[in-house]
């Protein structure tokens, strides 16, 4: 290798293990204050998931923001950000926690966002059963211990994670990883058989299969997959990836920079209606839902003064 690569990368790689120790001493920070506040919480995706990577990788992974699920009804959890941070970042999912001058703080109401009426009345059973638990696991991330999810839950999350933006924003081999890690972590059977059981539930096995051909084919193991890979799934799954990345970033068709709301929803109708095999109820609702989100979020903003 050449020589000034290598130091590149060494020192690239020495700035992410010093910013993960910044944030594993947020992520408890954070969680000591919500917890004085009256509110239970762990942490999703980032720190929470970076921990399942292989030993030597654990300080490795870049982080982003800081994803925190809170045990609170969704006006309970906003009255309290405007209280102390208002803003206008707030939708049915997550609202922005600004207390941070260098990392974004999220406070998620829900891990995920969905459009499917059928499916949030059983992920929203499924995550008003799991939320006690999850808030309870303590684990050591870096030289801290924090809340974060079971690896059962993690596997959930990830897949449904990486669904979310694969059918409405686009994703990334970074939220493959971090499935593929999270899909090594959960070794117990009979808890794998459950994360199948709530897929097939929900309808999802076809998407699932998709996953494990590109986790089959990118990382080359085949030891963890959850079942039968889909090629056909599969490989319009990876094009997907390549060609436009983590929320379309690299797709030309999907910039929109400086667009309108109603520019904005009409391009994303158009890019999810490619998905339709998924979830066609989902994808006929989400402009009903983001509209919803939309009137809701300004009169958020006038009840607040943001």
């Amino acid at each position: 290798m050449n020589e000034m690569l290598y130091l590149t990368w060494m020192g690239m790689a020495a700035k992410i293990q010093q910013r993960n120790e910044v944030v594993n001493r947020q992520c408890v920070e954070l969680q000591a204050r919500l917890s004085a506040d009256g509110f239970r919480s762990c942490i999703l995706k980032g720190q929470g998931v970076g921990q399942l990577y292989a030993e030597h990788l654990h300080g490795l992974r870049q982080s982003g923001d800081i994803d925190l699920w809170v045990d609170a009804p969704m006006e309970r959890t906003v009255e309290y950000v405007m209280g102390i941070a208002p803003t206008r970042e707030v939708n049915f999912q997550h609202v922005h926690f600004n207390v941070l001058e260098d990392t974004e703080v999220e406070l998620h109401m829900v891990p995920v966002s969905r459009y499917n009426p059928r499916r949030n009345r059983i992920l929203d059973r499924y995550f008003d059963k799991e939320i006690e638990r999850q808030c309870a696991n303590m684990q050591m991330v870096g030289d801290y211990e924090m809340s974060v999810p079971t690896a059962d839950f993690q596997l959930v999350h990830q897949l449904l994670h990486v669904y979310s933006h694969y059918v409405y924003e686009g994703v990334g081999l970074r939220q493959l990883m971090d499935l593929y890690f999270a899909q090594r972590a959960c070794v117990d059977g009979e808890q794998r058989q459950e994360v199948l059981a709530l897929f097939k539930k929900i309808g999802l096995m076809k998407f699932v299969a998709g996953t494990q051909w590109v986790l089959r084919t990118v990382f080359g193991d085949g030891d963890c997959l959850l079942c039968e890979p889909d090629e056909k799934e599969g490989e319009q799954m990876l094009a997907e990836v390549l060609e436009g990345g983590n929320f379309g970033h690299y797709s030309e068709k999907n910039r929109g920079k400086g667009e309108s709301f109603g520019r904005r929803m009409w391009r994303r109708m158009g890019q999810s209606l490619r998905m339709v095999r998924y979830d066609m109820l989902g994808i006929v609702c989400a402009p009903w839902y983001r509209l919803r989100i939309e009137l809701w979020r300004r009169r958020i903003g006038r009840k607040y003064h943001v």
